[in-house]
């Protein structure tokens, strides 16, 4: 659910549901966010971006760097592209635009197919790895800077980007809040009511905040937990070694 209905739900729980309060609580859960950022690694938000005719895709305006970029395939999964750093710096035309990226020319990339070994004339195999790592999906990368994303060979038509996002940017609550974390928010954001309210004890004020932190760290965990689990299927899946005859 998006921050805005997690806030909602929230002071519903405490019943006092009020436009007051609703922006109260809005802001205390802006803050939030903004500390697990720092604390739990980032929260990722998905978008999916359609592909301007030239091979580029626009950043979202709240962007500060990306997890991944990927495709969603017919099977119902995400495929990521692969990240290509040497991907020269796009040309533009007399009107300032951005011309696709062919690969052609003296800025192009080229790939040699010649996957046999020969030593003095004797043929002695394949190279062990050649094959591997090569992204049938296309290849991406990341011009900030510029405001966009640059694709090659990649002929789909809309790319999904997992990326974090820059809270000061997204203030009207439409962050997407994911699942695992909605109990650590609430708490972050009840800790903020109360910390500065003199009509609470120093004891329920430390009594939230070791809630708060209680949460966050249950959080963190959940989020290297599954961190861990799609790095050791993305090893698995995207290479794919040539074993040497």
């Amino acid at each position: 659910m998006t921050l805005d209905q997690l806030v909602r739900e929230y002071t519903l729980e405490l019943g006092s549901s009020t436009v007051h309060q609703h922006l109260r609580f809005l802001q205390y859960g802006i803050a939030t966010l903004r500390d697990l950022h720092l604390d739990v690694t980032g929260l990722p938000k998905f978008v999916t971006i359609t592909v301007n005719a030239n091979g580029t895709a626009d950043l979202p305006l709240d962007f500060i760097s990306e997890l991944s970029v990927s495709i969603c395939d017919t099977d119902g999964n995400r495929h990521r592209l692969g990240r290509n750093r040497n991907m020269c710096v796009a040309d533009k035309d007399d009107c300032g635009d951005i011309l696709p990226n062919t690969g052609s020319g003296e800025t192009g990339v080229s790939f040699s197919n010649d996957s046999d070994h020969y030593k003095n004339g004797e043929f002695l195999g394949r190279h062990f790895g050649l094959g591997g790592g090569q992204n049938s999906n296309g290849y991406y990368d990341i011009k900030e800077t510029e405001g966009y994303i640059m694709l090659q060979n990649f002929s789909g038509s809309a790319i999904l980007l997992e990326y974090l996002a820059d809270l000061e940017r997204n203030s009207n609550g439409e962050y997407e809040v994911a699942p695992y974390i909605e109990e650590v928010v609430k708490a972050g954001m009840f800790w903020r009511s109360v910390r500065r309210n003199s009509q609470k004890s120093g004891q329920e004020k430390q009594m939230a905040y070791s809630d708060y932190r209680m949460e966050k760290d249950k959080a963190h965990r959940r989020i290297q937990s599954v961190t861990l689990d799609e790095i050791k299927s993305s090893l698995r899946k995207n290479f794919t070694p040539t074993p040497k005859h």
